[in-house]
């Protein structure tokens, strides 16, 4: 907090311009642990934190048939990974891929992708959550750290 200050502090002097200002905070802010807001935050967002992993558990409910247990978690850096495999495919590949996905109701243009679209896709997935408890089974899919 400290340090947010001293660097507003130089924007009111003129020591540094309020674009400099915000690169500096940015860092900051990438450097620091996220913490939950706090009741007394001033109603600036605070950063969320962008999740590693997707993970799905399928666990058998207790006096319910007996089943598998199922604990998966894949990395989110393979969207990342994607992401920079998909500037060197073809346009013609790219275009298939588009109406594949829109077909299957996903409807965003892979142009329009880049790292700053991603990044703001995997802190959105920190409050993703399904929860399906069936008769026999608990499933549930999440992102976690």
């Amino acid at each position: 907090m400290d340090e947010q200050r001293r660097i507003l502090n130089m924007v009111s002097e003129g020591k540094i311009t309020v674009e400099e200002a915000e690169k500096l905070l940015a860092a900051l802010a990438s450097s620091e642990p996220t913490k939950s807001p706090s009741p007394s935050s001033t109603g600036t967002e605070q950063k969320k934190i962008i999740p590693n992993y997707l993970c799905v558990t399928v666990e058998p409910k207790e006096g319910g048939e007996s089943g598998d247990r199922v604990n998966v978690r894949i990395p989110l850096k393979i969207i990342k990974a994607g992401l920079k495999l998909s500037a060197f495919m073809p346009d013609a590949v790219k275009e298939k891929t588009q109406a594949a996905m829109n077909e299957k109701g996903l409807n965003f243009d892979l142009n329009d992708l880049n790292k700053e679209n991603i990044d703001e896709f995997l802190a959105s997935m920190a409050d993703f959550r399904v929860d399906v408890d069936s008769a026999n089974e608990r499933v549930l899919v999440y992102c976690c750290e």
